[in-house]
């Protein structure tokens, strides 16, 4: 028979309470304690350091064409990324996961069954990208012997950049932690920014690649004569001709031969989608934070005239400034159930569990119903 209300009530309320007794946590096996929710710290700590590597991906592996010198910096990134992924595939098997009914999901069985059924095979053949790469530097080092593989080891390391689809989730699952709606819409607009410069970057790497490893001796490098320069001359010159093609300024680069004019057309269509993305999301989102201070300007808008009509002193207003500017440095008062709409359209029993969630602790604080809340007494009694 279906419980009722407090019987659903009283078991989500009391299941963390439950989850930490003694006699249960020595039940619990070695590997089982091992498993991290997905809101632990721990975890936090380990998605930004994986956002991190992607990043780093993201601007190094097309930095390759301009065939920078190895040094300290990239080969300690190197082997640490290859440490990073290759421990990253166990410990997926102890990540909690959010089901789709959303239970937090913490059984090691069920945990490691569902990375085995989505990300294993994906992760395996991006590790093993990884490792032949870094099989292939070791083997090309030092010996020209291999030109032929050249252009495998060059494949292999621009395959690297697959692993950047996790790029988004990790984003998501971060921006969900955040709690003001201010530093979300900053976040999302720092997203957008970031978002274009690795597009402009990609295009000025794939520009410089074109022009310096094309075979036809006219090239725009040879035109300009910028393969003798600097790196920091030659990137930023590219970088220019990319952000141009977005319609940031103009530059006096233009494509010499026919792979180059092709490869120019298509930047040119990319570019005009990307600029009608950023546009559109720019003033999304610059509407969406003037909203926000629409309120608070408003407020102090109402008072600045109420205290110039009554021509109230600058001393006093000095203070009451003062005050207010305190005041909005002081955490928000909490937020009621009835000014949130979306909650009435939860089902009777999430709404239960909800509030379970939201109030059980607070009572839980007096000792009289914590002692009833972990001696599970009668339902009527908790009543």
């Amino acid at each position: 028979s279906r419980p009722d209300n407090f019987d659903v009530f009283a078991k989500t309320s009391f299941r963390a309470i439950g989850d930490v007794l003694p006699e249960q946590k020595k039940r619990q096996s070695v590997l089982q304690a091992c498993v991290m929710e997905p809101t632990s710290t721990f975890s936090l700590g380990w998605n930004l350091f994986e956002m991190f590597l992607l990043s780093y991906d993201l601007v190094a592996i097309p930095l390759s064409v301009f065939e920078l010198p190895a040094n300290v910096v990239t080969a300690a990134m190197k082997y640490l990324s290859l440490i990073f992924w290759t421990s990253d595939m166990p410990m997926s098997c102890f990540k909690g996961y959010v089901t789709k009914g959303g239970e937090v999901e913490m059984k090691l069985g069920k945990v490691a069954k569902h990375y085995l059924k989505t990300r294993f095979f994906p992760d395996l053949v991006l590790l093993g990208i990884e490792w032949m790469n870094l099989a292939m530097e070791d083997l090309l080092s030092g010996d020209s012997g291999y030109a032929s593989s050249g252009r495998l080891l060059r494949f292999l390391r621009f395959s690297r950049l697959l692993k950047v689809g996790k790029m988004r989730r990790l984003i998501d699952n971060f921006m969900q932690r955040v709690h003001s709606n201010m530093v979300l819409t900053g976040l999302s607009i720092s997203k957008v920014i970031f978002v274009i410069y690795i597009f402009a970057h990609i295009l000025a790497c794939g520009w410089y690649g074109l022009g310096a490893n094309v075979e036809d001796s006219h090239s725009w490098v040879v035109g300009e004569a910028v393969q003798d320069q600097t790196f920091l001359y030659r990137y930023t010159l590219s970088l220019q001709w990319a952000l141009s093609q977005l319609g940031f300024g103009s530059i006096d680069v233009f494509p010499t031969n026919q792979l180059e004019r092709a490869y120019a057309v298509a930047t040119t269509c990319a570019c005009l989608m990307a600029f009608s993305w950023l546009v559109g999301s720019f003033v999304i989102l610059m509407t969406r934070m003037q909203m926000l201070q629409k309120e608070a300007r408003e407020q102090e808008e109402h008072l600045r005239d109420y205290l110039c009509k009554h021509n109230v002193s600058w001393a006093l207003r000095n203070r009451i400034w003062i005050f207010l500017q305190k005041r909005n440095k002081l955490p928000r008062a909490h937020v009621q159930e009835s000014s949130v709409d979306l909650i009435k359209h939860l089902p009777k029993t999430v709404m239960l569990e909800l509030r379970a969630e939201a109030f059980i602790p607070v009572l839980t604080v007096h000792p009289f119903f914590c002692t009833y809340a972990v001696s599970q007494a009668n339902k009527f009694a908790m009543h």
